[in-house]
């Protein structure tokens, strides 16, 4: 009789043991599609809450309004840089825009400028995307492979025209993109990121004492101070031309296209002065005169 109450004590406990067990397991799966169904309503509103961002305010702009503000970060919305005159949107978590020295700096010493990518460079120290081009160093642009001078970036839409288009146009500034000069009846291009071409006072300027010419190149002083790339020959000081690394009178800049002659070209044509490259005045007028000479002549 002993054994027999003991045995049926075993059977009682391991039946109320699985049926215990199968409890819990019960509890828990609701437990799982209680946090489930928690998880999914907070997606749900967090899409809704998405959904329900305002657009900004300015006419035909589709973009979202940044922060409190009404408007998307390309008209005024979102941070603006703490310096004063400067309306620019502040970059990632500092209070200040990419050129007042916020966001992640260059490692490079002495470099403001912002980073690159997933690189801790800016682009004229090698950082951000390179171009493909064989042996060539330069910055990719936009979404292509390949820099401004092989083929990258936006195109001008011009007829038959392969240059860059400049900013938000879709035209290079010889046909009209870009930024264009304030100043009344002048059809040149704004400089840098002022409102002015350089001959009206834009651009960077020199900053020798008491000098208002515009700096040249990557230097901070126009040529009589020091500035611009010099001519490579020996014992010349005037500037090197164009892409070249000459003076117009050592081989420097563009040469006259007249057959057999290797003078400089003069202004915007492809001549010299003799052979038909130079400007003439048509009422009060400056225009190009840029007539080609037939090969063997020469204007008198």
């Amino acid at each position: 009789k002993s054994n027999v109450s003991k045995l049926t004590g075993d059977r009682f406990n391991a039946d109320h043991a699985s049926s215990a067990i199968k409890m819990i397991d019960n509890d828990s799966s609701q437990d799982l599609n209680v946090s489930e169904e928690y998880d999914s309503e907070n997606t749900e509103s967090r899409k809704r809450k998405r959904r329900q961002r305002r657009l900004c305010e300015e006419t035909e702009c589709n973009k979202f309004a940044q922060g409190g503000t009404l408007y998307c970060i390309s008209h005024g919305g979102g941070r603006r840089c703490h310096i004063k005159g400067c309306s620019r949107s502040a970059h990632g978590t500092t209070s200040f825009c990419i050129s007042h020295g916020g966001g992640i700096q260059c490692e490079v010493a002495g470099c403001q400028k912002s980073i690159q990518g997933n690189t801790k460079r800016c682009k004229g120290h090698g950082g951000g995307k390179r171009c493909r081009y064989r042996n060539c160093d330069k910055a990719a642009q936009d979404s292509t492979e390949y820099c401004k001078g092989h083929g990258g970036g936006r195109r001008c839409n011009f007829p038959m025209c392969v240059k860059s288009a400049r900013g938000k146009t879709g035209f290079c500034v010889a046909h009209g993109g870009g930024k264009r000069c304030q100043f009344p009846i002048c059809a040149k291009s704004a400089a840098g990121s002022t409102s002015f071409c350089i001959a009206h006072g834009g651009g960077k300027r020199c900053k020798h004492t008491d000098c208002k010419k515009s700096a040249l190149g990557a230097t901070s002083f126009c040529f009589a101070h020091g500035g611009g790339r010099k001519c490579m020959y020996e014992n010349c000081k005037k500037a090197s031309r164009g892409s070249t690394k000459y003076c117009v009178q050592h081989g420097g800049g563009r040469r006259c296209q007249a057959h057999g002659c290797n003078k400089g070209a003069q202004g915007a044509t492809f001549y010299c002065v003799k052979h038909g490259g130079k400007k003439i005045r048509t009422n009060g007028i400056a225009v190009k005169y840029n007539k080609p000479i037939p090969l063997g002549l020469s204007r008198t």
